[in-house]
């Protein structure tokens, strides 16, 4: 077990080096300047990208009056046209799914992770990229460094194996950290007034880039506002049952959504340890149907930090 953890750890550093080395090859690479987009405002966050012109342009203005040209501001991002993302180094596919796929890319000498969307809107892809840069990495999201929005394409920083991976390898202790580490990501979230809405083990995923693992949420699609009405789809069983009734989303509904994944933690230990009984006790706190009655993050995490006495 402690073997094939270093030879994953290596693999990571040694695929670092490589592409550090790849591109000193290649200083003539190509570099793709920013195109300003239109500014539009969304309920929660802010949103300072959209693919709308703005409703002050001057094709909306009084024939008495004289408007200033209206502002554009440069995302912080490049945007990209299709012959410029045609010209990125897909060095893999990472993932393959029904609402899209995602590459590993080499773009401007860092490795970075390409999402592209399918069946999504111009609206949706706006809005998930928006809360990207609200978080600008709290929670370990990822930053997005270029957007393609003909081919419906985010460039943004690669964020490591899936979790559910992860957990195959690291022992009790680690796992009981990754859970406290998760648990501190959500309220980062929480603090940036946004709820994930879709906590899964296949939507967090795990760096080695110093002695202790980092733990990324990724994949906000499914995000909202505090308050906004979400619907739970079928076979949806990480979350909320709140949402089976197109209930408000809360930090509550994402506290279920840990206490699920939790569960599923505490299923990889040995069903007789200690350090399981005591994970049980926190899917019952955070499982509970009436969400005012979950336990909150807040009081969740110094309970889990007690436990570290008795992991091995």
């Amino acid at each position: 077990m402690v073997s094939i953890r270093k030879k994953l750890v290596s693999g990571w550093r040694q695929l670092r080096r490589l592409l550090t080395c790849t591109t000193r090859h290649n200083p003539s690479q190509k570099s793709f300047s920013p195109q300003p987009v239109p500014m539009v405002s969304y309920p929660s966050p802010p949103a300072p990208f959209s693919t709308h012109s703005s409703p002050h342009s001057p094709s909306h203005s009084s024939p008495h009056s004289s408007p200033e040209p209206p502002t554009r501001p440069t995302p912080p991002f490049d945007v990209l046209d299709i012959e410029e993302l045609k010209k990125i180094p897909r060095l893999y596919r990472l993932g393959d799914g029904t609402f899209g796929c995602v590459d590993l890319v080499l773009y401007k000498g860092q490795v970075l992770a390409m999402k592209t969307h399918k069946g999504i809107i111009a609206k949706d892809l706006a809005k998930e990229v928006n809360y990207h840069l609200h978080l600008d990495g709290a929670g370990g999201a990822p930053r997005i460094h270029a957007v393609c929005l003909q081919s419906y394409a985010v460039l943004m920083d690669y964020t490591g194996v899936t979790y559910d991976k992860y957990l195959k390898i690291a022992t009790p202790k680690e796992k009981l950290k990754s859970l406290i580490k998760i648990a501190e990501s959500l309220c980062e979230i929480h603090d940036k007034h946004i709820i994930h809405n879709d906590l899964k083990v296949n939507n967090i995923t795990v760096t080695f880039q110093g002695e202790e693992p980092e733990l990324h949420l990724i994949d906000f699609g499914m995000a909202t506002a505090p308050g906004t009405a979400v619907r739970r789809g079928d076979g949806c069983y990480w979350m909320a049952p709140d949402f089976e009734y197109g209930e408000a989303a809360s930090s509550f509904s994402d506290i279920y959504s840990f206490g699920k994944l939790v569960c599923e933690v505490t299923e990889t230990l040995s069903a007789c340890s200690v350090l399981s009984d005591c994970l049980y006790r926190i899917v019952d706190l955070t499982q509970v149907e009436d969400p005012a009655s979950r336990e909150p993050l807040k009081e969740v995490i110094p309970t889990l930090y007690s436990f570290l006495n008795v992991a091995n």
